[in-house]
């Protein structure tokens, strides 16, 4: 890692606390919100493990859902949200 990679790593540390508990809020949402789509499956992260919560991932049941990952993606992207495969 270059001195810069690493100096900017650590002033993002100094705010690492305030992010990990801006994206669990937003993972809780995304869970509770998600439960009631049918056919998408917000996978869980192992809460006895300490996480960002950086990602949510989901599993697509294209039959449930009527639409695929890849259509999904599409959709959020179209709304803002940056989602990949």
């Amino acid at each position: 890692m270059s001195e810069i990679a690493a100096a900017m790593g650590l002033t993002s540390l100094e705010s690492m606390a305030e992010v990990t508990l801006t994206n669990h809020r937003n993972y809780a949402r995304y869970r509770r919100r998600l439960s009631e789509v049918p056919g998408v499956r917000l996978v869980p992260y192992d809460e006895s493990e300490q996480h960002s919560h950086q990602f949510v991932v989901l599993e697509i049941d294209v039959e449930a859902a009527s639409l695929s990952r890849d259509e999904l993606s599409d959709v959020l992207r179209a709304e803002g949200v940056l989602a990949r495969r």
